[in-house]
């Protein structure tokens, strides 16, 4: 009797050995023929992708061509110079300005129509284009400065031994709440510098320490990632592509 049980026992473990073997046989064949399918579902994308970029650049060329055709250099040193004059009958109309303002600049906004929308989700932040002549460069002399998180001392000794030719000036949250307070002194400020970046740490703060000054004149400094680099060279590529 003990003989029999244990046979079929034996028989039963061995059935349901099988069972299971099958199971995870056919386990594996599913995942493997969904693997497949995720590969060739990834790869049609990837194509797609490319087949998109090719289009894109296709497009961009021909506008870019149609631009060159239908731009007029001489037509664009008229306009220029039809500001310019308009800038001066402008500023003689208003008459004579007080000593604060009278070493103020004229302004003149340039605005660019995009063939294609920055990619990521929309932001309020400023975005940085890059392009293939920049004007902001070591050779014109641009002066940047840098907005940067307490202790001020710290961004210092990080970037002390790198080469960023542009920067001019870094100045922590403490400093820039201190020594510029008054209104004569964000206005030098402003006026001292090309470009201004702003760690994204303190970038929200900006507005309450420079004033409506920079945001009238729509100066914006421009928010940057400047912590969490593996190395320093990543810091000074990040700095010298934010400053072009």
């Amino acid at each position: 009797m003990g003989k029999k049980t244990s046979k079929s026992t034996e028989k039963k473990s061995s059935k349901t050995k099988e069972s299971l073997d099958k199971t995870e046989e056919m386990e594996a064949v599913e995942e493997e023929k969904q693997t497949t399918e995720e590969q060739l579902y990834e790869s049609d994308l990837v194509k797609l992708k490319k087949e998109n970029a090719k289009l894109m650049k296709k497009h961009v060329k021909k506008v870019e061509a149609e631009v060159k055709q239908t731009f007029d250099l001489k037509q664009a040193v008229l306009a220029v110079k039809a500001l310019q004059k308009y800038q001066k009958s402008k500023a003689k109309a208003k008459g004579q300005k007080t000593n604060l303002l009278q070493e103020e600049d004229p302004f003149l906004h340039l605005q660019f129509s995009l063939t294609q929308l920055p990619k990521g989700s929309p932001t309020p932040r400023p975005l940085q284009l890059k392009v293939s002549s920049p004007f902001n460069n070591v050779d014109f002399n641009t002066r940047v400065c840098v907005f940067v998180k307490d202790p001020e001392s710290e961004f210092r000794s990080q970037i002390q031994d790198l080469d960023i030719p542009c920067v001019a000036e870094v100045i922590g949250l403490d400093r820039l709440r201190r020594d510029f307070r008054e209104f004569q002194d964000k206005r030098k400020l402003m006026g001292d510098f090309d470009i201004f970046l702003a760690d994204i740490r303190v970038y929200k703060m900006l507005p309450q320490c420079l004033g409506r000054e920079f945001y009238q004149k729509k100066v914006f400094p421009c928010p940057i990632k400047l912590h969490g680099f593996d190395s320093p060279k990543e810091l000074q590529k990040q700095l010298n592509e934010a400053s072009q």
